[in-house]
């Protein structure tokens, strides 16, 4: 029994250490996979780390994807244009391809005609040489030609028209006291008609007078705004003018008979006119001529106004220094101080005269001490209670800017006084009107101031009465009566244009009368 409980008790230990060796091995296993689970839960955290990792590469490797794609759509896009615009290029390049050949076949052609100038050319060269030689031929005909027409020109310029006394006292109803218009210090002047023209007819007073104008005359020349002398009679001493209707500028300015006064249009016209005459005068050579008795009774006017000056070149007998000239008390406000002191007379003396008359148009004032009051005036800024306010509604800067001119003018001493250019640089922006407010400009005769019935061109490029600018031709001047240029030459050539154009606006003017009176009856 005994036995039985060892062996039982031996088997239990044995179990026991089967056990325990089991619990020992189950221990060792157990702290072997807890190593392991430990291990496992590190891997597995690392891979949940690598996991988050690879899930953010994995949403950037899908947005580098839709990147790529976007940028795959728009270069599939440019592929696309690209096709289109190489399509383009290779309809071009063929385009290109047949103007090259185009123009080789022109240059071909063009090659073909060189040759053909080029023999051609060698003709031509001969026919030039020719040409060359007739030229020469022509030009020297031409010279020999122009010295002919020189050579008669001078010979007209000394011919002066000689009348009959007979032929005078005829035209002047023997020189009846009706037909006299005005006795100067000049001489006697009779209105007249001769060859149905109406003439100024001037009786010297001397010969001396006489010989000295004649002298004049030879040497002034011809200009629209210098009264056209006709031409003369020894026997009586007489000069023959062309007839201004509207008298002198004196008696304009101071209304005589009634007569109305002058706008200022017209006033600044006419200073314009005496400029541009006195510029003609100064500007003959060698030596200037000098009017030497600008006065308003020495500007005549013509119709629509237009002025011309008279009497130029006479006051070298009338205005000897130191002695008494006639009429000293009408002269003397316009006479140069620097020539009452030495006795020289100058352009300068001229434009002293202009002052005074620029000063009388605007002012209508007499001459005597005119400049003192108008400087006065100036300077106390009461110009515009001097205006003469006849004249219309004067605009004041253009009054201002005469007042000034025609202060400057009459300077005491020469050189504070501006020359003639000078003077028409200011004038000559007044004066730019047309002639009448209802007419066009360039239907006005340039000579006449009047509307034209024939109108004819010029080798100058203007238009003139088909009269008046033969008149002018006639005379002997070959210089234009606009620019004062030499006239290439004689040839007059009719403006029909023109002509209708005057024909339909003076149709359009009646009927405008006629329907006026009418409406007014």
């Amino acid at each position: 029994k005994e036995g039985r409980n060892i062996c039982a008790l031996e088997e239990e230990i044995v179990e026991f250490r089967r056990l325990s060796d089991l619990n020992i091995a189950g221990k060792f296993e157990c702290t072997q996979l807890r190593h392991e689970r430990d291990n496992a839960m590190r891997q597995v955290d690392e891979f949940r780390g690598q996991n988050d990792l690879v899930h953010l590469q994995i949403e950037e490797a899908k947005k580098e994807c839709n990147q790529l794609r976007h940028e795959r759509d728009n270069a599939m896009r440019q592929v696309d244009e690209f096709q289109g615009q190489n399509d383009l290029v290779r309809l071009q390049i063929e385009e290109a391809k047949k103007e090259c050949d185009q123009l080789r076949h022109e240059r071909d052609n063009a090659v073909r005609q060189i040759d053909a100038l080029l023999t051609q050319n060698t003709v031509g060269r001969i026919q030039i040489e020719e040409a060359k030689m007739e030229c020469g031929q022509l030009k020297h005909e031409r010279d020999s030609a122009a010295r002919q027409v020189d050579e008669l020109r001078d010979r007209n310029s000394q011919f002066i028209l000689e009348f009959r006394l007979t032929c005078l006292e005829q035209a002047t109803e023997h020189f009846k006291d009706l037909c006299k218009m005005e006795d100067t210090e000049y001489g006697c002047v009779y209105k007249g008609i001769i060859n149905n023209t109406m003439v100024a007819i001037k009786l010297s007073k001397s010969e001396s007078l006489f010989q000295q104008e004649i002298s004049v005359l030879r040497q002034g020349g011809r200009h629209a705004n210098i009264v056209t002398f006709v031409g003369m009679c020894s026997e009586a001493s007489a000069l023959v003018y062309e007839w201004l209707p509207k008298g002198n500028l004196e008696d304009r300015i101071v209304c005589a008979d009634g007569t109305p006064p002058l706008s200022w249009h017209n006033r600044t016209q006419i200073i314009g006119e005496v400029c541009c005459a006195l510029l003609f005068l100064h500007s003959h050579k060698p030596n200037a001529s000098v009017h030497g008795d600008l006065r308003p009774c020495n500007i005549l006017i013509g119709a629509n106004y237009r002025s011309k000056l008279y009497n130029f070149g006479m006051s070298t007998l009338c205005l000897q220094p130191g002695s008494c000239p006639p009429n000293l008390t009408a002269r003397l406000p316009y006479m140069d101080p620097e020539f009452l002191t030495i006795g020289d007379l100058t352009p300068l003396s001229d434009v002293y005269s202009l002052g005074v008359v620029i000063l009388r148009l605007l002012t209508g004032m007499p001459p005597l001490a005119i400049a003192k009051k108008v400087k006065e005036a100036f300077q106390s800024d009461n110009l515009h209670l001097l205006i003469d306010k006849s004249a219309g509604d004067w605009p004041y800067t253009q009054a201002k800017q005469l007042a000034l001119l025609g202060l400057r003018c009459v300077e005491m001493t020469r050189e504070k006084r501006p020359d003639l250019t000078e003077v028409w640089t200011v004038v000559e922006a007044l004066v730019r009107k047309p002639p009448a407010p209802s007419c066009p400009a360039h239907f006005i005769c340039p000579i006449l101031q009047e509307i034209m019935n024939d109108p004819q061109m010029a080798s100058d490029g203007f238009t003139y009465e088909a009269e008046a600018i033969r008149r002018w031709l006639d005379g002997g001047s070959n210089r234009s009566p606009m620019t004062n240029l030499a006239l290439p030459n004689r040839a007059l050539i009719p403006n029909r244009a023109l002509r209708s154009s005057i024909q339909e606006y003076l149709q359009a003017s009646v009927a405008l009368a006629v329907r006026s009176l009418n409406l007014n009856l």
